[in-house]
């Protein structure tokens, strides 16, 4: 059965993904900083239209998709090593030169973003002018499908969602073996089956397999479903501060009631007045007063507070520790608790999707790209691969948050007990830096320390400056003793 035949299947999968596609469209759109008319539109289904045409002037559009999303997709902060295996010099050479054009590193941590807000993401590695070259396809743009009866969660079908032509959609549809252009009508379009030099490609995959790399989380369904919470909660934090925005408004400005008395002198001023009428049998004198609406603002923040912690711990997430919330300190602590926050454990679960991507990559790229791509003209690297070259990929460790003001302390107190030299304790504070980076460090702090002492002398009582004197002695000779030690 040829990818003709599968038409209608791929097009009934479409329209079973449209929610998630459309979702994911709206979750892209406020992570690339539009989040304000989705707010807007939540406000305008919830108040009365009155209420709304007030609050939509007072918004509070503080997007937390952003910085959670970049504060979970860290495991490419330092970058996994790449090994050769079963390969020679020159296999070593292509795929430093691939990781290279490809901008590995870069791009994967793009996909770590994606996959992310999405739970699921797609590398496309692609010849442009000569130069292999590698994208992320965002997840609005894409799904996938499958006709393996016995493993329905193995990718047959990669389909690209190319936008309209003549207001029909378009759809780009790949297996192993065929490459179909077709729009929703089911009308084949054979004038976009060409390749880069614009020649016909008869409808066949010249590659052999499927030209991408998908990394779906789910482990139960091909299509993961839409990362609704993260949208819900992305909208629900503006939503709740706009509201108390919108509250203080009238806590600013009081209501003035008026009782029995012509209007028409009054000056609506500065924002409602409420004219009412006592039973005129009652005789009463006319009445000016004012309400002043109460709203429990420290409450409201501390409920918001609340839900955004027990939302981050859902997500394998430990948020920090930040002291109640207060309307001055709303979006700083929002920010704090993500900044503080502990994600390793989210972090060291993603690790194994991205091995495997990586791996698939270098499979794709080794054993079906570049065997087609030497051959191009301008093509740089035009040596083939070893039969049977393989790269592994191994991540560093995804360590734990740790507050570093107590591992300095620590490290201090280690000092004065003289069982800790001075590299020793930035190694501890600093356990990213090389040798060289803690030897400069330490060079640059001596030689600053060198050029502060002359200009202290002679500052001071004499008491005090022996006694500096003699507490300066002191830790130079810890740190010279232990430092001997070594």
């Amino acid at each position: 059965m040829g990818l003709r035949e599968d038409i209608p299947m791929i097009l009934k999968e479409y329209d079973t993904n449209k929610g998630r596609l459309e979702t994911n469209r709206i979750l892209l759109d406020i992570y690339e900083g539009d989040l304000l008319p989705h707010v807007l539109s939540d406000l305008k289904n919830q108040l009365h239209p009155k209420a709304f045409e007030q609050a939509k002037h007072r918004p509070c559009p503080i997007n937390i998709s952003e910085r959670y999303i970049e504060k979970v997709s860290a495991i490419y902060t330092k970058p996994p090593k790449r090994d050769v295996q079963e390969g020679k010099d020159q296999d070593k050479e292509l795929i430093a030169n691939y990781e290279k054009t490809y901008k590995l590193n870069t791009v994967a941590a793009e996909a770590n973003r994606n996959f992310n807000l999405f739970q699921c993401c797609a590398f496309e590695p692609y010849l442009f002018r000569g130069k292999p070259q590698l994208r992320v396809i965002p997840s609005d743009r894409f799904f996938v499908c499958s006709t393996n009866k016995t493993n329905p969660l193995m990718m047959t079908h990669f389909v690209k969602i190319m936008g309209k032509v003549n207001d029909k959609v378009v759809f780009y549809a790949y297996t192993d073996d065929e490459f179909l252009a077709f729009n929703q009508d089911e009308d084949i379009l054979t004038d976009l089956m060409v390749d880069e030099d614009g020649n016909p490609t008869l409808g066949l995959n010249p590659v052999k397999k499927i030209p991408f790399v998908y990394v779906n989380r789910s482990t139960n369904l091909l299509n993961p479903k839409a990362n609704a919470d993260l949208l819900s909660m992305t909208k629900l934090i503006p939503i709740l501060l706009t509201d108390l925005n919108f509250a203080n408004m009238y806590l600013s400005f009081s209501i003035t009631y008026v009782i029995d008395a012509d209007d028409e002198a009054l000056e609506r001023n500065p924002n409602a007045i409420w004219m009412l009428k006592s039973d005129p049998q009652t005789g009463k004198a006319p009445q000016v007063g004012t309400v002043k609406p109460e709203v429990d603002i420290d409450k409201a923040l501390s409920l918001l507070q609340t839900q955004f912690a027990l939302w981050l711990e859902t997500k394998g997430v430990k948020p920090g520790a930040v002291g109640a919330l207060t309307i001055g300190n709303a979006a700083s602590g929002l920010a704090k608790m993500l900044d503080e926050s502990d994600t390793s454990s989210n972090r060291t679960k993603q690790v194994p999707y991205f091995v495997t991507a990586e791996e698939e990559l270098f499979d794709l790229t080794i054993n079906h790209l570049h065997p087609i791509w030497m051959n191009e003209p301008g093509f740089e690297k035009n040596m083939a691969f070893t039969k049977g070259v393989k790269v592994s990929v191994t991540f560093p460790e995804q360590k734990a948050l740790v507050d570093s003001s107590k591992v300095i302390a620590d490290e201090e107190k280690k000092i004065s007990m003289r069982i800790q030299d001075r590299e020793g304790a930035l190694q501890e504070i600093y356990p990213d830096w090389t040798p060289e980076q803690i030897k400069e460090r330490l060079a640059r702090v001596d030689k600053s320390r060198e050029q502060e002492e002359p200009e202290n002398e002679g500052q001071g009582s004499p008491a005090e400056e022996g006694a500096e004197a003699t507490t300066r002695e002191s830790k130079e000779k810890v740190i010279e003793t232990a430092e001997a030690a070594q």
